[in-house]
């Protein structure tokens, strides 16, 4: 397996830094998941047609689900991006293009004002959140980790209980 080279002296302050670094890194990227179903309520009425909440909802559901099914796809993307560009260069890429599908979603008109395009650029904008989230998820916890000096085995369960804690 390769090795990953950190950028940050092995100092105990260089840890510290790159550990808080890749962990609100994570929290970054799970911020716009977290605030897309919270007011998915509020906003399945704005993008969708009126004529039955249900329906709206299951509409909401169902683009909030394209984000994840972007995700391995996104993997593979930004994985091959970071070996020809770097890992720095890969992360703050995928910070970028998830902050853009935010923005999208945060000025995109209602479905009374554009119509058919409202819920269009909502599924671009959820499509463009998803894409780089499997390569975050991995980069920060190998970031982390290296600094941490914990192998390659345990690293998912204390990524997540570093993770959650946030």
């Amino acid at each position: 397996m390769n090795e990953i080279k950190s950028p940050i002296p092995q100092t105990t302050g260089g840890r510290i830094k790159s550990i808080i670094g890749g962990s609100l890194g994570n929290l970054v990227e799970w911020y716009d998941w977290y605030a897309y179903t919270a007011f998915s309520l509020y906003f399945s009425d704005a993008f969708f047609p009126s004529d039955n909440q249900t329906v709206q909802l299951l509409n909401t559901a169902g683009i909030f689900a394209i984000g994840f099914l972007m995700r391995p796809i996104g993997g593979w993307v930004m994985g091959t991006f970071a070996d020809k560009r770097g890992r720095k260069t890969a992360l703050t890429f995928s910070v970028l293009l998830m902050s853009v599908g935010s923005l999208i979603i945060a000025i995109t008109p209602g479905y009374k004002t554009i119509g058919v395009a409202a819920p269009i650029l909502l599924v671009l904008a959820r499509i463009i959140q998803g894409e780089p989230q499997n390569f975050l998820i991995d980069k920060d916890g190998k970031i982390i980790f290296k600094d941490f000096r914990i192998d390659q085995k345990n690293h998912r369960t204390l990524e997540l209980m570093i993770t959650s804690l946030l």
